[in-house]
């Protein structure tokens, strides 16, 4: 008996398998089974698409194996795969459920295209949100939508004002194309950040500032440093405080309440110099 070890991925990554099978032409199966009995659904050979569908309440991934749609709400399933030299398996699963998939034999581009994945593409390229603090109509539901994208995992990575209380947020996946080939966060990593996700807007809203203050802190001694005409150390203090104001933004910014909160300040701030 075989025992595959299986390996943690992601929502994108497991659309991003679906759709090299589908480039190649490769059938792909299911079994979908409750723990360890007897599958409840069985799909055997058939062509696979996969779609991902924006929702109010909430995104999902959509998987079809010929006319049959298997819908996995972001946030209700976890994902693993494993990758051999001749075939892809995946695994979608609940508190519930197993939804099993395994390709047919695939050939040797195939495969090397399944291990090339970048978590920006496809239907998960970054995505612009409009904030128009202006229209009392649409702010609360531009806010809603900016939620959604950070609670399905996805960070701000820029920010644009163009006037009159509004600006343009670009959200989306953290790209992993620097990374080495198949990194993962490993289970400490996923948890800070989970952690990091549940804290509320006053507990990140003092650990900022602490962090800034010690940041002021730390310039302060740069400069110390550079009047005794040491300029290493001097160095050493400019990117420590450097490096504690970056960290005070990124744990902002990695925090869904603390952004709603701090982008409603700016709104009315800029509603206020109008």
């Amino acid at each position: 008996m075989t025992v595959i070890n299986m390996v943690k991925s992601d929502a994108g990554e497991a659309m991003h398998l679906f759709e090299v099978m589908q480039k190649h032409g490769v059938k792909c199966s299911l079994e979908m089974k409750h723990g360890n009995a007897d599958p409840m659904v069985s799909i055997a050979s058939a062509a696979v698409q996969t779609e991902y569908v924006e929702g109010s309440d909430g995104d999902t991934v959509v998987v079809s194996l010929n006319d049959v749609n298997l819908a996995f709400p972001l946030g209700e399933y976890s994902y693993s795969k494993f990758i051999s030299d001749i075939q892809i398996d995946i695994a979608i699963a609940s508190e519930i459920h197993t939804a099993w998939f395994s390709s047919a034999e695939m050939s040797p581009e195939a495969i090397e295209a399944a291990k090339i994945y970048d978590s920006t593409g496809g239907e998960f390229d970054d995505k612009e949100v409009w904030l128009d603090a202006a229209d009392e109509t649409t702010f609360d539901d531009q806010l809603h939508a900016l939620k959604l994208y950070m609670e399905a995992g996805q960070i701000i990575k820029s920010t644009q004002t163009i006037g009159g209380g509004n600006q343009i947020l670009t959200v989306g996946y953290e790209a992993t194309v620097n990374a080495p080939v198949g990194f993962r966060l490993d289970g400490r990593e996923q948890a800070l950040i989970s952690f990091i996700r549940g804290l509320s807007f006053d507990d990140i809203l003092d650990a900022t500032n602490s962090l800034f203050s010690k940041a002021d802190h730390t310039q302060l001694e740069a400069i110390q440093w550079e009047d005794a005409a040491d300029r290493v150390r001097a160095k050493g203090f400019r990117e420590r405080a450097g490096n504690l104001r970056e960290l005070a933004e990124l744990l902002g910014l990695a925090n869904t309440d603390y952004c709603a909160h701090i982008l409603a300040t700016e709104s009315e701030t800029n509603d206020a110099g109008k």
